[in-house]
């Protein structure tokens, strides 16, 4: 199979138009909302992975630009492992993996991640007297 030409130059202009939430808040509901909707299928090591990969996506919200080595050291696992939960991110609809070039040689660099955002519910009035209320007693959680 053929690569396709690299069309993203890594700017911040380039950031800034692909980034995506509002703001940092925005990024930490998107991440809460992958993380228990795929809470059977991430592993830990895979959810830190996540956890710390929001952390880079602060300057431009829902985007970062960081190589896997420096990702794998700051998780404290291995660059295989890394590369192993992108594709795994990205197949379950987590994140967008963008190819990028240097703006000095035009070679290409580190990916650009971009965090897909939640899906945004619709919504609807509730009539409070259709809705039963609780008994007081101790309610299980839904999610893991």
């Amino acid at each position: 199979m053929a690569q396709s030409a690299i069309t993203y130059i890594l700017n911040d202009d380039t950031l800034r138009k692909l980034s995506n939430h509002a703001d940092k808040d925005a990024v930490n509901v998107t991440y809460w909302y992958h993380v228990d909707h795929n809470c059977d299928t991430l592993t830990k090591t895979e959810r830190n992975i996540l956890k710390t990969l929001t952390h880079y996506m602060v300057k431009f919200a829902g985007v970062a630009y960081t190589s896997r080595a420096t990702l794998a050291k700051a998780v404290g696992c291995s660059v295989k492992s890394v590369q192993r939960a992108y594709a795994k991110f990205s197949q379950l609809g987590i994140i967008e993996i963008i190819a990028a070039k240097r703006q000095s040689d035009m070679r290409q660099t580190a990916n650009i991640l971009r965090l897909i955002p939640a899906p945004v519910a619709p919504q609807t009035e509730v009539d409070p007297q259709v809705v039963p209320q609780e008994s007081g007693e101790n309610v299980p959680a839904l999610n893991c």
